[in-house]
C-alpha cells in the first residue's frame, strides 16, 4: 500500500510539473505576444505622429506662403495687352521699345494646367548702354516672363554723319505666362 501511495504521489507530482511547464510556456507566449503588440503600437503611434507633423507643416507652409501665392496668382492673371504695354513702357535714354510680334505657345497635353504662354518679340534701337539697360530692365519686369533670346547687332557707321556714335539694335524674345483667357 505504501508503494501505491508513492506511485500516486509520483503521478500527481508529474501532472503538477507538466501543468507548471505548460503555464510557463503559456506565460512566455503571452509575454512575446504583448511585446509584439507593444512594438506594433509604437510603430503605429510613430506613423500617426509623423502624419500629424507633416499635416501641421503643410498647414504652416500654406499659411506662410499665402501672400506669395496671392502675388503669384495676381502676377499670372495679367492679360497680354497689359504685358505688351508694360514692355513698351521700358525705355532708357530715349530708346523706345516696341513689341513686334506675339505668338501663342500650345500647351502640351489635355491635362495641362490653365496657364497660357505667349512668345513676345520686342525691338529697340539706341546706343550700346541704352539697349543693354533695356535688356536688363526686360529681365526684371514684374511680370511672369522669361527672356528666351537676346540678339544684339551693330549698324554700320556713316563716316559723313556729324554724330558718329554707333547705333545698336536689340531684338528680345520673351516668353510671357498668363492665366488670363486668350482670344483666338
Amino acid at each position: 500500500m505504501n508503494t501505491n501511495r508513492i506511485v500516486i504521489r509520483s503521478w500527481i507530482t508529474l501532472a503538477i510539473a507538466i501543468f507548471a511547464w505548460c503555464a510557463v510556456g503559456y506565460f512566455i507566449f503571452v509575454v512575446f505576444q504583448m511585446q509584439a503588440e507593444h512594438a506594433q503600437y509604437v510603430t503605429d503611434a510613430a506613423a500617426a505622429n509623423l502624419e500629424e507633423g507633416q499635416a501641421a507643416q503643410l498647414r504652416a507652409l500654406a499659411r506662410e506662403t499665402e501672400s506669395d501665392r496671392t502675388a503669384l496668382v495676381n502676377a499670372s492673371n495679367i492679360d497680354v495687352l497689359t504685358a505688351v504695354n508694360q514692355i513698351e513702357s521700358v525705355h532708357a535714354s530715349g530708346t523706345a521699345v516696341h513689341v513686334t510680334s506675339a505668338n501663342p505657345i500650345k500647351a502640351s497635353g489635355k491635362n495641362a494646367p490653365q496657364l497660357n504662354a505667349i512668345d513676345l518679340t520686342a525691338h529697340a534701337d539706341g546706343t550700346f548702354s541704352s539697349v543693354m539697360h533695356v535688356a536688363q530692365t526686360l529681365e526684371t519686369l514684374p511680370l511672369s516672363t522669361i527672356v528666351q533670346e537676346i540678339d544684339l547687332s551693330r549698324s554700320s557707321i556713316d563716316l559723313n554723319a556729324k554724330n558718329q556714335q554707333s547705333q545698336w539694335s536689340l531684338d528680345v524674345r520673351v516668353r510671357f505666362y498668363t492665366s488670363a483667357a486668350l482670344s483666338t
